[in-house]
Parts: C-alpha cells; structure tokens; sequence
C-alpha cells in the first residue's frame, strides 16, 4: 500500500456556506453535500453569512434569493464588494420566478451560475465537486505565493536584468525551476523573442518595454515558450531602471501565473458553458443577442430569437426519474445545435428552457424553416437509458425590426409567442404578433390593479337563475364573480381567477364572495318569506379555499353573521379539485356538508374521478358540463354521456343540474330524459341582484324556440 500523502492528511476540509432563511431548507442541502466531505456553514440571513465570509474561506457560496432583510442580491454585492470574499464563487439558489430579470440580476451581482428549486442533488453535488477543486488548486497558487514572498530575499520568483541590446543579463536560479532554462544558458543564448513570446503577445511586450523607456513602468501578462516547447503564462512587472556603460538596464521579476490563468479558465468555461448539455449559458446567449441586434441595427439587417420549450418534460421526470430527464436534456441540446448554422447560438436558460439567436436572417420565413427543422428533427424518439422517449417542443420567434428598442423586449416578445404555442397544441412554433402583446399587456395591467379590486369595490356579483321545470319557478341562482376594471370594463373570472391564484389573493376574494352572498341585506333573505320554498344560491370556490382546514368554520361564521339559512347555500367544486387530495377534500366536505350546506360537483364529466369513488363523496348535486349540453342534437356519443351522467345520479341519490341550456331542443331532451333543473341563456342571462330578486316569484314561461 502507498504512503499517504502527508499534505492532504493535514489539509483542512474545505468549507462551504449556504444561506437560507429556512431551516428546513438548509438541512435539506446539508444532507445533500454530506458525500463531497467539505465543512458546511450555514446562515440564516445576510448578515451572519457576512460575518462568516469574515473568518473563514469558502469554496463556494449556495445563496437563497428571497430572504427577508437583506436578499440574496444584496448579500452577493456585499460579498462581491470585499477584497478578503469577492473570489467567493457564487451559486444561486432560489423558487422563485424564471424571468430573464431576475436571472440578469443575478449575474450582475457576480454569480456564476442558477438552480431553481427543488434542487437537483445531483446537479448541484456535480457543479460544487468543479468548486471545490478550484479552491484546491487556488488554495495552493495562494500558498505558493506566499512560500514565494517569505523567499523573496533569497529565491524569488524570477528576477532578470534585461538590456535591449543584449537580451538577458542576469537571471535568478528559480529560471531553471519555472522555465527548464539555466541562468547561464539564457545569458549566452537570449531568447529570440519573435519565438519565445507568444505571437499575439509580442506587440503588447514591445510597447511595454519601449514604454519603461519613455519612464513608464510596466505591468503585463504574456505567454513564453519553456524548454520543453509548453506556452506558461507569466505576469511581468519592472522594478527598476538603470544605465549601465551608457546602456539602459531593466530590473523586472516574472511570476508564472499558469495555473492562475488555468483557473481562470476553467471558471469561464462554467460561466459560458452549462455544465449538462455544454450550450452557452444565459450570460453568452445575452452578450451575443446583444452583438447581433448591433449588427441587424447598424446594417439594417434581420434577425430572430427563438425561446423553446419542452413540453410535459416534468411528467418525464416524473415517470422516469431526473437522471433520465438530464440524458433527454442533452439529446435534445445536441439535436437543437445540428439545426442551426454555425454562426448562430444555442443556449440553454435553465431547466427544460432553451433559446436560439439566429443572425442575419436574409428573410423572416428562414426563422419558420429552422423552426419547423427542429420540430422535425424531435419527431425521431431518443433514445434513454434504453427507453425510445418523444420530447415535443413549443417555439415561439420574434423577427427583429426598427421598432424594437432594446433586447429585453425583442425576449419578451419571443416568450409571448412561445407560451401561445403551447395553448395552442404543444410541439409547434408561433410568430409574435401585436395581438399577442395586446394580451401580454392586459395581462400584466389586470395582475397589476388586482390587488386594490376588492378596496376599490371594483367586483361585483351577478346571479343567472336556475329553474326546475316541474314547478316553472327559479329554484335558485348561481353567483358569478365579475370585476368591472376602469379600462377594461366588465371582466369575467377566466381573465383574472389565475391572476389571483398566482398573487395569493384568491382567498380574499373568495372570502369577499361568501360575505357578499350571505349579507344581511342579501336578495335571498325575506322576511315574511314570499316564496313557498327559500331560494338557493350557489358559488364556486377554488382549490386553495378547500385546501384550508379552516374554511368550513369561516362558511359557518359568516352563515350565522348574515342570517342565511345553510340550506340555502351550494358549494361548488371540480372534479379535478378533489383528485388533488381526496382524502383531505372529503373530510373538508363532510364538515361543510355537516352545516347543512349542500356540495355540488361542478363541470361533471370533464374530470377523472372514478365513479366508484363518486359514490363515497359527501355530495347532493352533479351539474352536467356545458360542453355535453352544447352537443346535443350534434353528437349521439355526447347525448348518451348525459344520459348516463342523469341515470347515475337518479341511482346515487343526487341531484343533477344542466348548465348552458340555450336551445328548446336541448331542454327538451333534459327533461324527457329526467333532468329537470336547468340554467342558461334560454332561461335568462346574469343579472345583478336587484333584478334577481324580481325574477323570484315570476312565473317561467317558455316559448317555442
């Protein structure tokens, strides 16, 4: 067995600091770091983890962005601020949004690189295991140096005297060391410089030495030639000046740098080079978007950029695990790349999102060839792990014109184009049009003045009537949320219930809903009754509402606060909604359904709920999706859907509603089919409560057509 290596048993672990305001979280990846055997440090804040770059040396730095007091930018500013911390490489950790501002943020700050949560372990044990060895070789370039300062006196690095005349008039005995050179040898045979320097370096080390001349020090780096024919970089700077027998004399002292410059190199090939599929990162794909908009600009030229995304790759991750998912990254990264010229770039942004510059396009329809070139080549299954797996990608292209002022919007525009290529079908490519930006801007207004459209009492309730054909009366009313935006005017929810889901605000208005519905000076609440029956009101609630363990007992407070009777009260749900977690959702719905609240299953049949399963749920109602009601008298298959969907209720029980009756045909064939409560445009169109409370004891008459 070999001795062990007396340097490495003494040499510390080298430390690593992660920063997170999460315990939880930096539990998580110091479990994760334990094989790579380094010291992990950890910090709940900027400021601990500052005090700690103060009394110790990291190999890397794993910073969370979203941190209160002080992010993860400003943390990585501070750091990079310092002389003792700003060679601390630094990794981002962070869940938060992937927009191209928060990720040009960070690398403005000087980090080298991004992972987005949940976090890869074995992504981000590959990209440390590349951190810790540059901090072992670091670490021994700084402790070569130091070893070089305490000799300076006796052995410097090397330390020449140079006449230009002569060449080489002294040189120290480390020459031999660095160079393979003895003194002596470099004295008798001076270096032919046109050979010895590297060429692109010469004309740098000739001004330098005409310039000391002139009195003017110098401080350079270039490559030599050693003995044995191998480029080393030095850095070469001038001490002195003297004349010697009316000769000018150099007194300089060369330090080989080459593994500094090594080291330097590789941190470059990791900033410019993603480490899984070897495309250009985000920071290459800038600089170079950035040069080729110079050129379009300049020579009135065109250009494009294409932003491409996999589609369902998650659900590969998924299925097959991550390892997997990294193999088709890099098939797909290798197939993008033969699909473009080789003055173009492809870059990879992060996770399955990849991006494309084409420059000088001679034509706009050349980004659709390339386009579709690629939607081709992703016909062909990859072939993992012994697998034959289809990856389908979404495109979106936007064309460089006079009208675009900066890259930021040219990249805006070509994620606008890509998203509407996946909601219209996946695997296919769009172009950005100003529709597209119409949307993308109301979009962002809407999101924008969501959060004062409660305060501003900007939403509002309108109720369309559901009538029992039996009895030719309004049974009940379904809510509907609108907003009525002061640009936009009246809004439905599908414009802006995501936006809320998004911003957090969807319980809020959901809460603002119940109040509104069941306030004491509600519609529904008469006093003597007028109504041989009390009417009923339904309202839809959304996933996050049933996911809080406490929505029941808030249903129950404002019941009690506004007088309404529970009876008189729906809630509405998805199929897709219970899926989620059937067995928290069933006991949430036991406890409201145990108020004396009724549960209505909405958009049936559009979900993937068993009907097995349907049996077991606390429910009272179905309500037939308006996609069936619209097919019948189109679509035998669709008819006998809601012919079965009415069967099964009758045998479970329950209640059925049709929604979206707009025809006498469709009405007819619900009710000879035995459903009888229906609402939709044949019966009456959304009204506010004024009006809803008109329509309570009118007679429904219907009319042929």
């Amino acid at each position: 067995m070999a001795p062990a290596d007396p340097v490495s048993e003494q040499a510390p672990a080298p430390k690593l600091l992660v920063v997170d305001d999460l315990p939880e979280n930096l539990f998580a990846i110091r479990q994760i770091l334990k094989p790579l055997q380094a010291e992990v440090l950890t910090a709940e804040s900027g400021n601990d983890a500052l005090a700690l770059t103060l009394h110790h040396d990291f190999a890397v730095a794993l910073l969370d962005v979203q941190m209160p007091e002080m992010d993860g930018f400003e943390l990585a500013a501070l750091i990079r601020d310092h002389d003792r911390t700003q060679h601390i490489p630094i990794i981002f950790l962070t869940a938060i949004s992937k927009e191209e501002k928060h990720i040009f943020a960070g690398y403005e700050t000087g980090a080298v690189d991004y992972l987005f949560k949940p976090i890869d372990p074995q992504i981000l044990i590959s990209k440390v295991k590349n951190f810790l060895l540059l901090h072992q070789q670091r670490t021994a370039l700084k402790a070569s140096e130091e070893r070089y300062k305490r000799l300076v006196e006796g052995i410097p690095d090397i330390i020449y005297a140079f006449s230009k005349k002569r060449g080489c008039i002294y040189c120290s005995t480390q020459v031999k060391q660095i160079l393979g050179y003895t003194p002596e040898h470099l004295i008798k045979h001076p270096f032919q410089w046109s050979e010895a320097i590297h060429a692109d370096d010469l004309p740098r080390v000739n001004d330098a030495i005409r310039q000391f001349h002139e009195g003017i020090p110098f401080d350079i780096e270039y490559r030599i030639k050693d003995a044995a024919g191998k480029w080393l970089w030095f850095r070469d700077r001038s001490i002195d000046s003297r004349v010697e027998g009316g000769e000018p004399i150099i007194d300089g002292i060369a330090t080989d740098i080459t593994l500094q410059k090594e080291a330097e190199e590789v941190l470059t090939r990791l900033a410019e080079h993603d480490q899984l599929t070897n495309l250009a990162t985000r920071k290459v794909f800038n600089e170079f978007q950035q040069r080729a908009m110079f050129r379009a600009k300049r020579y009135h030229r065109s250009m494009a950029i294409l932003f491409l995304d996999m589609d369902h790759f998650k659900e590969i991750n998924d299925n097959f695990g991550h390892a997997a998912g990294d193999l088709l990254l890099k098939s797909v990264a290798k197939r993008l790349n033969a699909c473009i010229r080789s003055s173009d770039l492809v870059a990879r942004l992060g996770g399955d999102e990849f991006a494309i510059v084409l420059d000088e396009l001679s034509q706009p329809e050349d980004a659709a060839r390339v386009a579709q070139k690629i939607l081709e080549s992703m016909d062909e299954p990859h072939r993992v792990d012994g697998r034959r797996l289809r990856a389908g990608i979404s495109i979106g292209i936007a064309i460089y014109n006079d009208d675009v002022e900066s890259i930021d919007e040219l990249n805006k525009c070509a994620d606008i184009a890509m998203y509407h290529a996946k909601k219209t079908g996946r695997n296919t490519f769009q172009f950005f049009s100003e529709e597209m930006h119409t949307k993308a801007l109301r979009h962002a207004r809407l999101k924008k003045d969501l959060g004062s459209a409660i305060q501003n009492q900007e939403l509002f309730l309108l109720y369309q009537p559901q009538i029992d054909l039996n009895t030719k009366r309004i049974r009940g009313f379904e809510a509907l949320l609108r907003w009525r935006h002061n640009e936009f005017g009246k809004t439905g929810p599908a414009a802006f219930i995501h936006l809320a889901e998004e911003k957090g605000l969807i319980l809020p208005i959901g809460e603002w809903v119940l109040h509104e519905v069941c306030s004491n000076d509600s519609f529904l609440l008469q006093d003597p009754p007028e109504t041989p029956q009390a009417i009923e009101i339904a309202i839809n609630v959304s996933p996050k509402q049933l996911r809080e363990r406490f929505f029941a007992r808030e249903i129950e407070q404002i019941i009690t606060d506004g007088r309404l009777s529970p009876r008189q009260l729906t809630i509405e749900i998805t199929e897709s909604m219970i899926m989620e977690n059937p067995r928290t959702a069933k006991e949430i719905l036991s406890r409201i359904r145990s108020l004396g609240v009724k549960i209505a299953i909405d958009d049936f049949g559009t979900g993937y709920s068993s009907l097995s399963y349907l049996a077991t749920l606390p429910i009272d109602i179905i309500k037939i999706d308006i996609s069936f009601v619209h097919s019948i008298g189109k679509s035998k298959v669709h008819e006998a859907i809601v012919k079965t969907i009415i069967a099964l209720a009758g045998n479970l029980g329950l209640e059925v509603v049709a929604e979206g009756v707009e025809t006498a045909f469709q009405s007819d064939f619900l009710l000879d089919h035995h459903c009888h409560i229906m609402q939709g445009y044949y019966f009456g169109r959304p009204v506010d409560q004024a009006a809803a409370k008109e329509l309570i004891n009118k007679e429904i008459l219907l009319t042929e057509g």
